[in-house]
């Protein structure tokens, strides 16, 4: 695959903790080590109106890397344009090859996703302009199809990991992040990373874990939301109303909420400092803490069905039984997982008593996620796709 000469114009948000702009910050690090690979990055405008810029997401040096990548001078004719922002945009480019980053978490891609599609969604937008739809997960890939995508244009390149910067502490690093983060020593302690929307399963997940605590005095709960892109006032009252007293002094003894803006560095400490990552999500189009869970070493728990069973291997992947449900969410049908509390709870006590799962995780998981997803590996199957 040659790539010499080749102009690749890349347009998309940065300096953001939403995975859309962490996923972009990651393959334009990678694509400036390609050799002959000419780049230029255009800000897309951020989808919330409260987001804000910030340095400090990535190391220094890959931040660096990023900075300097140029604004397209006008008139500029890339032979590749790679869109990952939202919503979708699919607007025809003069010349060249367009290729549009989308995800359909639910199984399905809503009209209003897609910038000017109007009554013919995102089939309709993909026949106008002849782009290629990437997508991270064959469930991903699904949702798309449902909606009246044209098989032929949907590929899927799943996420990657920096196992630099996600890999396993040693024991003396395990005890100082703890510390750092006023956890007890002998803890056990559960992960889960991301917002707190309704996909996420938040409230089976702290159902679950009550259950959990009740039975497991060492169990801890640490909970990382991002509040500079999503609010959590109205879900955590919404929670304490669904509570019993008890409920409520075990979750506000045992769970500890993280908030705000955090280094990939800080993500991968808090992965470090836990015994096992645990999400058991209604939809995904991927998950990408888990994947970075698994570089670290820990047992993921996760939703049987959907995207994680992709792309985590048996052993460090504890899958939970789940049924599909079809629903209807601002008068939109969509499809959800719900995983089987029982079952989670019979997981989540499962690991805090087998040592050999967390043994077997710890060996595997790290050679999984370097093995097969570097983003070296991604970007160069996007590349791929994009000269064949």
């Amino acid at each position: 695959m040659s790539t010499a000469g080749l102009k690749l114009q890349v347009e998309g948000w940065r300096g953001i903790a939403h995975s859309y702009a962490l996923v972009n910050q990651f393959q334009l690090v990678e694509f400036s080590q390609v050799a002959g690979l000419v780049i230029f990055h255009k800000d897309v405008a951020f989808y919330g109106k409260n987001w804000v810029q910030k340095d400090g997401l990535l190391p220094a040096a890959a931040e660096a890397v990023i900075r300097s990548l140029p604004h397209p001078p006008p008139d500029y004719a890339p032979d590749l344009v790679l869109r990952i922002s939202y919503p979708y945009n699919f607007t025809p480019i003069p010349s060249g090859r367009l290729i549009v980053f989308g995800t359909a978490e639910n199984s399905v891609c809503p009209k209003d996703s897609v910038v000017g599609a109007g009554n013919g969604g995102i089939g309709a937008a993909l026949a106008e302009s002849k782009a290629i739809l990437l997508t991270p997960s064959e469930w991903s890939r699904k949702g798309f199809l449902r909606s009246g995508a044209d098989p032929e244009r949907v590929k899927v390149v799943p996420h990657g990991v920096d196992s630099g910067i996600f890999k396993p502490a040693s024991m003396e690093q395990k005890a100082l992040g703890r510390q750092k983060l006023g956890l007890k020593e002998d803890d056990f302690i559960f992960l889960n990373i991301g917002s707190l929307g309704p996909n996420k399963g938040i409230p089976l997940l702290l159902k679950a874990f009550i259950h959990v605590a009740a039975a497991n005095p060492r169990a801890r709960l640490i909970l990382k939301y991002n509040q500079s892109l999503y609010s959590a006032q109205a879900f955590l009252e919404g929670l304490a109303n669904l509570a019993t007293p008890a409920e409520r002094a075990i979750l506000a003894s045992r769970v500890q909420l993280v908030g705000g803006l955090h280094s990939m560095a800080d993500l991968a400490l808090l992965h470090q400092v836990s015994d096992a990552y645990v999400a058991p999500y209604h939809a995904e189009a991927f998950n990408l803490p888990a994947l970075e869970a698994c570089a670290c070493g820990l047992t993921v728990i996760c939703t049987a069905g959907g995207p994680t069973d992709e792309f985590l291997p048996p052993g460090v992947l504890l899958p939970v039984p789940s049924r599909t449900r079809n629903i209807s969410r601002d008068g939109q049908d969509m499809v959800v997982l719900e995983a089987d509390e029982g079952s989670l709870v019979r997981l989540m006590n499962s690991v805090v008593h087998d040592p050999a799962l967390a043994h077997h995780a710890l060996l595997a998981g790290p050679v999984h996620a370097a093995g097969n997803f570097a983003w070296s590996r991604i970007c160069e199957q996007i590349l791929r796709i994009a000269l064949g």
